[in-house]
């Protein structure tokens, strides 16, 4: 998709993971995203994935390894297997909190 100075490229960004705070710095930094207007879905478990892919096409899906290991696992095996969501590139995204004392 080619982009003018005027026209943005949308990308799609699927987000998965329980805790939207934590994920915030994440929202954070797609919004920064330089001549690209990011649209993003969250999904929080795997039964909400498949509902957002109903409706929502991504180019890239983002997730939180704090998912838990089952339900991580799960997630990526059932995109990887699923011919809609198999050329999709996952990325798994270590979310450090630092908690002040």
């Amino acid at each position: 998709m080619e982009t003018s100075a005027n026209q943005a490229e949308l990308l799609n960004v699927l987000v998965v993971g329980n805790n939207p705070i934590e994920l915030s710095k994440t929202f954070e930094s797609l919004s920064q995203i330089k001549h690209h207007t990011v649209i993003t879905e969250i999904a929080f478990d795997l039964a909400s994935i498949i509902e957002r892919l109903a409706r929502f096409k991504p180019h890239y899906i983002l997730i939180d390894d704090n998912l838990g290991k089952l339900e991580l696992k799960l997630a990526v095996t059932t995109l990887l297997g699923h011919r809609k969501t198999k050329h999709i590139p996952i990325t798994l995204l270590k979310i450090r909190t630092i908690m002040k004392r």
